[in-house]
């Protein structure tokens, strides 16, 4: 799996659960893992292997391909740590004005 497939994978697993109005503990023992390893695929510590995406497709209540939707805009990072939707303010931070510095999903050299 890519840096960006991670990326994507981690943010909509943690996104439609947000949605849907779940905690990480009831998901993951929906899903039959442990607390600290759904935490860890939302945090991209550690990405989910195969078998285990149609539990937690089932537990979010979602298909597997939905899992990998990359649909949102991205976003980017300024140096004072707030996130920004839309990167195209004049490479600005709205918040202290600063340069912003990491994107997300990162950008990748295709």
């Amino acid at each position: 799996m890519t840096v960006e497939t991670s990326a994507i994978l981690a943010h909509n697993i943690q996104r439609i659960r947000e949605s849907k109005g779940l905690n990480r503990n009831r998901c993951a023992v929906g899903a039959g893992v442990g607390f600290n390893t759904w935490k860890g695929w939302e945090l991209q510590w550690h990405s989910p292997r195969t078998h285990h995406l149609p539990n937690i497709a089932r537990v979010l209540e979602c298909s597997v391909a939905d899992l990998f939707v990359n649909d949102e805009p991205p976003r980017v990072k300024c140096d004072c740590g707030q996130w920004v939707e839309d990167p195209g303010l004049g490479g600005k931070c709205p918040k202290c004005g600063r340069i912003r510095v990491e994107f997300d999903p990162p950008l990748t050299a295709d």
